[in-house]
């Protein structure tokens, strides 16, 4: 049994990833029956105070087979075993240690769902928080958000007070994961994304550290890549809370904040309800290193020293419920939804590959007037589900089981009926987007595990006379040519490294190659039927996502919208 001062590898969460991964690395190859990582309490900058000790040590991150347990223990709590300052720890020369099983197989993650009806059902407010604490305390991230929707739940049934729209709470699971509990929400209740006003996300209270300010923060992302960075539902809450005595402000930011940001693939108003300030955060390293949350010491009594923040954070949450516009317009920038663009993931396990992941494509679309749906994971898409839809995106087949574990458990494909649906969806005069993916990817464009069913993408692209080989192109920039409105503006495409599929050549009628890596296809438009009908075929799914520098492919994704609408 090693113990080991848990700052000894804590840079890896800070950013010095190499220096941590080999610290990490030295340790795991002595092969020892366990370690123990050791934290104690500061309040100062620049110290060590076991942020994500117990969920994202450095020991995470290495990928050495199979690691020795990992456990963590505050120095504070080592006083009965005789142990007091860090020499008295360096003494250990043996120890035997008990832990509880959950360690090793934690809980199932889920949502949990709570409805209060309100005045107009036709309309709905979500208000949120999550419920992912599994190996640290957790009693600001996110214990302070969940009482807070349980706190308003409360008030609302003392008071008799019942809500101007549909009020649904949901403390969402593995936030800290990746945004997997929102991810699978939003791909599982369009029709109420669809009478959805906004929605807030409460997120954490927190305890900042000696020196560093701290501010009820409201984050979104706008729509100012698209031209308009107005925050109108941030400036509303804002404006209602200040009524309530109580100050916000208000952040503009272009990345997947929390369990909020996915809504905003689907033109949901959206936003952040934070304790924290984002200079503070960015000179720090990250907001986990400005202030006490996601360590063995956020607990509910270094909570209680922010009581009063966390009561004006709840007037803000009562606020949204509320204090509710009477016009769903006057939240939304984009234009009201004129046309419908289904994205069908009836074959895609991976949420982070949906429109939940690729936001700055979904607002795109919403820019110029489109509704964006989508066909969740495990239903079938039918004719019902494409009819009177101006753009269908088939996203790609993907499973969890893989070449690594065991592809018997199950195998996802497209069904003949499925395939009929869709190819005459496009006889009829319909633009489909198909895409493929050598990877499972997460982020958006995280590349991960391979993906065996890459090749399932052909039970709907031989439809179209193409044919994806299986193999990726060589390069992650694909150039453009043609003065077709679809690459109007557009240079290059960007692509995800290894990850995209080569075609066989283009041999069918009234194929069009619009861009190409080196003469090799990698978009391909198709007419198909004599309606008009087109098929735009993609050798990488990365064409449609955001990478780590922002939306490269802003311009064609426009295009599209542009394309689809008329």
């Amino acid at each position: 049994m090693v113990f080991l001062d848990y700052a000894a590898i804590d840079r890896i969460v800070q950013g010095s990833a190499q220096k941590g991964i080999q610290v990490a690395w030295k340790l795991l190859e002595k092969e020892p029956a366990g370690l123990v990582l050791v934290t104690t309490f500061s309040n100062q900058v620049g110290e060590s105070h076991g942020a994500f000790v117990g969920d994202l040590s450095a020991l995470n991150w290495v990928g050495t087979g199979a690691a020795p347990p990992t456990l963590y223990v505050r120095l504070e709590d080592l006083g009965p075993a005789g142990i007091e300052t860090w020499e008295d720890l360096a003494r250990i020369e043996k120890a035997r240690l008990t832990w509880d099983a959950d360690v090793f197989s934690p809980a199932t993650s889920g949502n949990l769902i709570a409805r209060i009806p309100g005045a107009d059902p036709s309309r709905a407010m979500i208000l949120s928080a999550h419920i992912d604490s599994p190996n640290s305390p957790g009693a600001m991230d996110d214990g302070s958000g969940s009482v807070i929707l349980m706190e308003m739940a409360r008030v609302l049934e003392a008071a008799r007070t019942q809500p101007p729209t549909d009020l649904y709470l949901v403390w969402f699971g593995s936030e800290e994961l990746g945004l997997y509990g929102a991810s699978h929400f939003v791909a599982t209740h369009q029709e109420l994304l669809d009478r959805t006003q906004a929605m807030l996300q409460t997120d954490m209270l927190s305890h900042p550290l000696d020196g560093i300010p701290a501010e009820i923060t409201l984050v979104t992302w706008s729509y100012g890549r698209l031209g308009d960075d107005r925050l109108l539902w941030p400036d509303y809450l804002a404006e209602a809370a200040a009524s309530h005595g109580v100050q916000t402000v208000a952040e503009d930011i272009f990345t997947t904040y929390s369990d909020n940001s996915v809504f905003g693939g689907y033109n949901v108003p959206h936003a952040d309800l934070i304790y924290v300030d984002e200079e503070a955060m960015e000179a720090t390293g990250s907001l986990h290193y400005a202030a006490h949350i996601h360590d063995p010491y956020d607990t509910v009594e270094l909570a209680r020293e922010e009581g009063d923040v966390l009561e004006e954070m709840a007037r803000v949450v009562l606020a949204a419920a509320l204090d509710v516009p009477a016009s769903t317009a006057a939240l939304r920038v984009p234009p009201e939804p004129e046309h419908r663009a289904l994205f069908v993931a009836s074959h895609t396990e991976a949420v982070h590959m949906t429109p939940a992941w690729f936001i700055d494509l979904g607002m795109a679309l919403a820019m110029e007037g489109f509704d964006v749906d989508l066909v969740p994971y495990g239903q079938p898409v039918t004719d019902e589900d494409l009819a009177d839809t101006d753009l269908v995106v088939v996203l790609p087949v993907v499973d969890y089981p893989s070449l690594d574990t065991n592809l018997n458990l199950y195998d996802e494909a497209w069904t003949p009926e499925e395939a009929d649906a869709l190819e005459g969806y496009v006889s009829d005069g319909g633009l489909l987007v198909l895409t493929n993916s050598g990877h499972r990817l997460k982020y958006g464009a995280r590349i991960e595990d391979v993906n065996e069913d890459a090749s399932d993408a052909n039970a709907l692209a031989s439809r179209f006379g193409l044919t994806y080989q299986g193999r990726a192109l060589d390069g992650i920039q694909a150039q453009t040519e043609g003065q077709h409105p679809l690459v109007a503006g557009v240079a290059t495409l960007s692509l995800l490294e290894n990850n995209s599929q080569r075609f066989d050549p283009i041999d069918s009628l009234g194929a069009i190659v619009l861009a190409h890596v080196d003469g090799e296809p990698a978009v391909v438009l198709v007419d198909h039927g004599e309606a008009g009908g087109q098929v735009l075929a993609l050798a990488d799914l990365g064409i449609l996502a955001s990478g780590r520098t922002g939306p490269a492919n802003l311009p064609f994704w426009q295009n599209l919208a542009r394309y689809a609408a008329q």
